[in-house]
């Protein structure tokens, strides 16, 4: 049990927190200002997308693509074995396809 002191002192501490819970100017500088998050979103600024990035001109990447390898980027052959089990996995899904609903 508990002495009208001691449970006073609870009380008061309880509504304290309660009070807070409802306050309208508890916690108005945090980070979860919902304002602040907003207007950074808004903000015009795309510098900081690129912070580690090196950006390049437009020539730089023009002169890439005028000594591009095509034929290093194009899909080299499979082995045959490995080609025979490629087509045997999509002839067994046509079929699947074929007589499923």
């Amino acid at each position: 049990m508990l002495d009208n002191c001691s449970q006073e002192g609870l009380n008061s501490t309880s509504d304290l927190d309660t009070n807070s819970l409802f306050n309208d100017e508890a916690g108005s500088g945090t980070d979860t200002d919902l304002d602040s998050l907003v207007a950074e979103e808004n903000s015009d600024n795309d510098a900081d997308l690129f912070d580690n990035e090196v950006r390049y001109s437009s020539k730089h990447y023009r002169a890439n693509a005028a000594t591009l390898d095509v034929q290093r980027l194009q899909q080299r052959r499979y082995s045959p074995k490995t080609q025979a089990q490629l087509d045997q996995t999509w002839n067994l899904a046509k079929y699947y396809d074929e007589i499923s609903p």
